[in-house]
């Protein structure tokens, strides 16, 4: 009785040529001369076909490999000689072409009930710039600005913006008009930083630090605990009870402290006070920020190993591509079947959008 052995192998890629021959011709009726139209698949006065161009961005923003290593990648895989150059250029025109498709982001994000926003540094061409995201469970749009300033999210955003904006303290948020709820775990956060400073110095946080931060402490824990019984109670002893927590918190910042942390911190609560609760008003709406800032950690991988952009087109092509490409993967759509059926289209001059024609049923999406 023979041994059965079972080996996978990979079967090695190779390159093929399409030729796409349209003829032309005269109409001796109306005088005109007519041309057959595009193939389905055809990239007018292009020599990159729609999947190469479509891996080109599954590599560059996804697996977050810069130009050359793509070129490495083709080349040793495929066969497929393109230039780090060529590589730049036709990822600039995707972006172009794909405009539609983001616009349709764009709009989805500022119609949804609820969007995250977040930034972080980026430069091009050394240049100091700010990498703006706008998010939610269903929809990702980001933007590269000169500006940090409040002028990007009202631009983006609207305002006033519909729905409610999660964002963390930085006051370029502040200015926005509509509802927001603060991230929590950023305000939990920096109450930590604090905390850890007194021990790196070898010293136990004082009486004045402990006796503001137990009580926040406990005050944020009850809310949490509130939130998850919301199903368990009744509306009105709910609403009793979310009405005594915002009235502790009012307090909270209201009263007088010594130590310099909770001065300052006190303010920020006094502040922000109505917008820290929130999402016991609106439990569609979570306590923290962090699908904002999942967005944007594939860019700072990017930032870490690369000089950013050169260009002001190779920033707008970053921006839209990952604006497709995490639209995608949060709508866990195949992004290179995708990018095959939309750019030629588009190419072919279609003006409107096709991945994500769907915007009226999922608009109103998380």
């Amino acid at each position: 009785m023979g041994e059965i052995l079972c080996v996978t192998r990979l079967v090695p890629s190779h390159v093929e040529v399409t030729r796409f021959l349209r003829y032309r011709y005269w109409c001796s009726c109306c005088k005109k001369m007519y041309t057959a139209p595009y193939a389905e698949d055809e990239v007018p006065c292009g020599h990159l076909g729609p999947r190469t161009l479509a891996m080109m961005v599954w590599l560059k923003y996804h697996l977050a490999l810069p130009g050359n290593k793509v070129k490495d990648i083709f080349l040793d895989l495929c066969g497929l000689y393109v230039s780090e150059g060529a590589i730049a250029q036709a990822l600039q025109r995707l972006g172009n072409y794909l405009q539609i498709e983001t616009a349709q982001i764009l709009k989805a994000v500022k119609e949804a009930s609820i969007k995250h926003v977040d930034e972080t540094g980026w430069k091009i061409n050394g240049l100091k710039r700010w990498l703006w995201t706008f998010v939610n469970s269903q929809w990702s749009f980001f933007h590269i600005d000169k500006s940090r300033g409040s002028r990007v999210p009202k631009d983006f955003l609207g305002f006033p913006h519909l729905g409610t904006v999660i964002s963390d303290f930085y006051s370029a948020y502040n200015k926005l008009l509509g509802d927001k709820q603060k991230c929590l775990v950023h305000l939990k956060r920096d109450i930590r930083k604090a905390r850890e400073a007194f021990l790196r110095r070898g010293k136990d946080p004082p009486p004045d630090f402990n006796d503001p931060d137990k009580k926040l402490k406990r005050l944020l824990a009850d809310a949490k605990r509130l939130a998850d019984r919301r199903g368990r109670l009744s509306l009105l002893s709910f609403t009793r009870l979310v009405r005594r927590l915002k009235e502790r918190l009012f307090r909270f910042g209201s009263d007088p402290y010594s130590h310099p942390f909770w001065k300052t911190m006190s303010a920020r609560i006094l502040k922000h006070h109505r917008e820290l609760f929130v999402f016991l008003d609106k439990p569609e709406v979570p306590q923290d920020n962090n699908t904002a800032e999942r967005s944007i950690r594939p860019h700072v991988i990017i930032r870490n190993r690369s000089f950013q952009n050169r260009t002001e087109k190779g920033a707008l092509a970053h921006s839209r591509l990952n604006s497709i490409l995490q639209t995608s993967r949060l709508q866990k759509r195949d992004i290179v079947h995708a990018l095959m059926t939309a750019y030629p289209k588009h190419r072919q001059d279609y003006q409107s959008p096709i991945i994500f024609q769907s915007l009226t049923a999922q608009k109103n999406q998380k």
